[in-house]
């Protein structure tokens, strides 16, 4: 009898949709993620790894990029490209793999490897980079990603925004339209240190990071709500929802436009993603009050609280 199980696929066999796009893993998106580092960081290290991805799983391979490229993400000088390398070669990633007897481990890895910096010539400087052979063995055992926007990522001002957008598209495509999380476990993911009072966090990093999220990622929309124990937040539930046309529309033309005057349209875009939400909850309870002599015992989880 034929298996009914799918057979998952590598990611390393996955290409980018576009040139706009780029396949990132699982395990480097749903990771603990060191404070230290800095959205330009983060961003640099997506780079890097788009750049390497023909020859990703080669233990030992040496990848070249431009350092005009990575200076497109950075607003100075090649010095301060130098120190954004010197972080990720002192930041870990950690993840649960399978080890040699079949049994779960914790790997951990280097977020880079050894490089050189030829920086000479403004023009024509060069970064020769490798990856630690224990990261390549994540991404090479690696079965789910992200297809992320490369255009999209380049719209954020807050490296939280960045970690729920590349939560969020790897989740979409999934069919997953929800996560809990404890605290902790957020925290972890967006690489907080500080905003050690919940409402602190929402303030100042969760908040932010959702309204650029709904702003510029041009698939879906994102909320969060809180649970408690008691009258003490211990965790979250994360939802995703498909974009309708005109959501599309409206982040694509975001994230083409110049950033000048961007945080105020951000903020009518929040608003008018709330008033959207508002008037669905208003039309289904005016349905559900036609349709039943008692709303109230319809209403609650079934009508969506975003």
């Amino acid at each position: 009898m034929a298996s009914s199980k799918r057979k998952l696929r590598s990611t390393t066999s996955i290409e980018p949709w576009s040139d706009d796009h780029m396949v990132k893993p699982a395990e480097l998106i749903d990771v603990r993620l060191p404070s230290s580092l800095t959205l330009v960081d983060r961003r640099t290290f997506n780079a890097l790894l788009r750049n390497a991805w023909d020859r990703i799983d080669q233990n030992g391979a040496e990848h070249v990029i431009a350092l005009s490229e990575l200076k497109g993400l950075h607003t100075g000088s090649n010095q301060r490209i130098a120190e954004t390398i010197k972080r990720l070669m002192t930041a870990l990633i950690e993840a649960e793999v399978k080890g040699r007897k079949g049994n779960i481990v914790v790997r951990r890895a280097q977020m880079l490897g050894g490089n050189d910096m030829d920086d000479d010539d403004n023009r024509t400087g060069i970064l020769t980079y490798t990856f630690d052979p224990r990261l390549i063995s994540i991404i090479r055992s690696s079965t789910t990603w992200g297809q992320l926007r490369i255009k999209v990522m380049a719209a954020f001002s807050s490296k939280y925004a960045l970690s729920l957008y590349e939560m969020g598209e790897r989740r979409i495509h999934m069919r997953k339209f929800e996560e809990e999380l404890s605290l902790s476990e957020l925290r972890n993911r967006l690489g907080v240190d500080g905003l050690h009072r919940y409402a602190d966090l929402n303030r100042w990093a969760i908040k932010p990071a959702i309204e650029e999220v709904n702003a510029f990622a041009l698939g879906f929309n994102m909320a969060i709500q809180e649970l408690k124990r008691g009258k003490s937040v211990v965790g979250v539930r994360l939802r995703w929802w498909p974009k309708d046309e005109e959501q599309r529309q409206e982040a694509a033309s975001e994230i083409n436009r110049c950033r000048l005057g961007r945080q105020a349209r951000v903020k009518k875009t929040v608003e008018a993603l709330a008033q959207r939400q508002m008037q669905l909850r208003l039309d289904m309870e005016a349905g559900l009050r036609a349709a039943a002599p008692n709303p109230a015992d319809y209403l609650g989880d079934e009508i969506p609280d975003f």
